[in-house]
């Protein structure tokens, strides 16, 4: 699975849950969109890893992550979706960001508009095993993320029976809340 996909705890995890595994309102999220556009320096982007303190610092401004939320790193790279700079050098949480917010957010996973939520310069792919490690799923991929407000939308994916499977495609929608006018 690649472009906008799902990864469930088994993607990574030894006997985590699989796809079928999913209940309904596992694939509902308060969306919560990290914009760090603005930290890029060029293409490509130099591999950072968005860090706890980076978030809190996020927050401050744009409010506190809801429990549940699918938090997003919004890095500009679906921009470059299908081009090879789509798979450079490209920024993501870091491993510890995301346990920080597991335990003090009860996020219900973590999102990206790239390849996954992990930066390149993470060999480990921290961020995509803390989350699923964690029981919680993946949303690599994403794209539109302009459309989002920083916290006031709702993200849904559809189901698929797929027996055992890790992850699958998915088309997302967002449903957007009211906006401050």
């Amino acid at each position: 699975h690649t472009g906008t996909h799902i990864d469930a705890p088994g993607h990574f995890i030894l006997d985590g849950r699989t796809v079928d595994d999913l209940l309904a309102e596992e694939l509902v999220w308060p969306a919560y969109v990290i914009d760090v556009r603005d930290r890029m320096t060029g293409t490509p982007a130099d591999g950072f890893q968005l860090g706890a303190s980076d978030i809190r610092a996020y927050e401050r401004l744009n409010g506190r992550i809801p429990a549940g939320a699918m938090v997003i790193i919004q890095t500009g790279f679906d921009q470059l979706y299908g081009t090879d700079a789509y798979l450079g050098d490209t920024p993501g949480f870091s491993g510890d960001a995301v346990q920080w917010m597991v335990d003090r957010r009860d996020i219900g996973g973590v999102g990206s508009d790239t390849f996954g939520p992990d930066a390149t310069s993470d060999l480990d792919f921290a961020a995509t095993y803390t989350i699923l490690d964690n029981d919680r799923v993946a949303l690599p991929g994403l794209a539109n993320l302009d459309s989002l407000s920083v916290s006031n939308d709702i993200i849904v994916t559809g189901a698929v029976r797929l027996a055992d499977g890790s992850g699958y495609q998915v088309d997302p929608l967002a449903c957007h809340g009211r906006r401050d006018r």
